[in-house]
């Protein structure tokens, strides 16, 4: 497995980590060996023993198209340096131990110089460019655009796609043209020994509501602000707490455009930050009430261990949220152009404890069901059986 961005141990780290890590975990653990290519630089947390972790430095791409890139589009050619370091690592381990299956994200190109391997390559459909950018209103220049091909590129190579929700593989073969019976959808592993209910006490005190992720617009941050000062002004009892760091987008500080929001409500809103992983059950096990507004989000890692965690669950109405949220069921969904259809559905869970109760039992059972790593695991082996048969 190739990964960019990984758990850091003392750092919080985004989807594709927290995919990597477990799934990394569920393979190991069911009987397979796995080695995880990451940057130099990163310390990762700790996995199991079957699992083992090497470093990759950016290599020159050798030829006429390396020498080329570095003149033209030094960005592109520094991450096909990755690429190509990441191949030069794997076909070395192929000709000296064997190797049956690389997988390697869409996002960045990772897999772009990989043409013609000798052993089954997968590429996963996590969370491409061209719709990060959309969703956080960027204007592609022309530059950005040869980035997106560089990911296209890099899905053409595989010889299996898959993808961790249908939202993600229709988003993705809509915009390149593929078919998307060719896309194998698997869900993420969530580790449900790790994320788990905790007994919570009957005494009355305050609603704990939890936003977990990078405040980022395609997150739904704007839909936050636009009621963060009527939920708590409405409900005296409720506190707002914020998990995870600002990505940036634009240079916007979406910590202080939320305290702005809140008003004279804002000394109950909390910002905790980037936590790591270590850290997160206590924090979904205090929540009463997971809040994810996201404008779409293919397959939120944060969305199943708050599930997994015994949390009552609010979604914005989308793709990715509205495959594991059944409203009424184990969860509550709303309609992101109306951000007062947030308010309501968070209103009602503030006000009916034991509708939380309900909902957040159900919860629990679909990631047990669903979710489980060795489950996983197995549907994963089992495609990657058909490509190194």
């Amino acid at each position: 497995m190739v990964v960019s961005e990984y758990p850091e141990s003392g750092a919080g780290h985004g989807g594709l980590a927290t995919y990597t890590y477990s799934m990394a975990n569920a393979l190991s653990a069911t009987g397979n060996q796995v080695i995880i290519l990451q940057k130099e630089g990163m310390r990762a947390d700790t996995l199991n023993p079957g699992v083992s972790v090497r470093a990759i430095a950016p290599m020159p791409e050798p030829g006429l198209r390396g020498r080329l890139l570095r003149r033209l589009l030094p960005e592109i050619a520094y991450q096909r340096g990755y690429s190509f370091a990441a191949l030069t690592q794997f076909n070395a381990i192929y000709k000296e131990h064997g190797l049956d299956v690389v997988q390697i994200p869409e996002y960045n190109g990772e897999a772009s110089t990989f043409t013609r391997v000798p052993y089954g390559l997968v590429v996963r459909l996590h969370s491409p460019t061209f719709l990060i950018d959309r969703l956080n209103k960027v204007a592609p220049t022309l530059r950005r655009r040869a980035w997106y091909r560089l990911e296209r590129v890099a899905i053409d190579n595989a010889r299996a796609i898959t993808a961790s929700s249908n939202a993600i593989r229709s988003e993705v073969c809509a915009y390149w043209g593929i078919d998307e019976k060719t896309v194998t959808v698997i869900r993420n592993p969530v580790d449900i020994a790790h994320f788990h209910p905790a007994p919570r006490e009957e005494a009355q005190g305050p609603v704990r509501i939890l936003f977990a992720g990078r405040l980022e617009r395609r997150k739904g941050v704007f839909i936050i602000t636009a009621m963060v000062r009527e939920l708590l002004r409405a409900h005296p009892d409720a506190l707002f707490t914020v998990a995870g760091g600002t990505a940036g987008d634009g240079g916007m500080d979406y910590a202080a455009l939320i305290r702005e929001a809140a008003g004279n409500c804002a000394d109950r809103v909390e910002f905790l930050g980037p936590l790591p992983r270590a850290s997160l059950p206590a924090v979904y096990q205090k929540a009463d009430i997971f809040f994810i507004p996201s404008l779409f989000d293919n397959s939120p890692n944060t969305l199943f261990e708050a599930m997994a965690s015994g949390c009552a669950c609010v979604g914005s109405d989308v793709g990715g949220i509205n495959e594991m949220i059944d409203n009424g069921i184990n969860g509550l969904l709303f309609d992101i152009t109306r951000p007062v259809d947030a308010l309501d559905k968070l209103g009602l869970l503030i006000a009916n404890r034991g509708l939380r109760k309900t909902l957040a039992a159900a919860a629990r059972r679909k990631m047990e069901q669903e979710h489980d790593p060795d489950s996983i695991a197995a549907q994963t082996v089992s495609l990657y059986r058909t490509l190194s048969a």
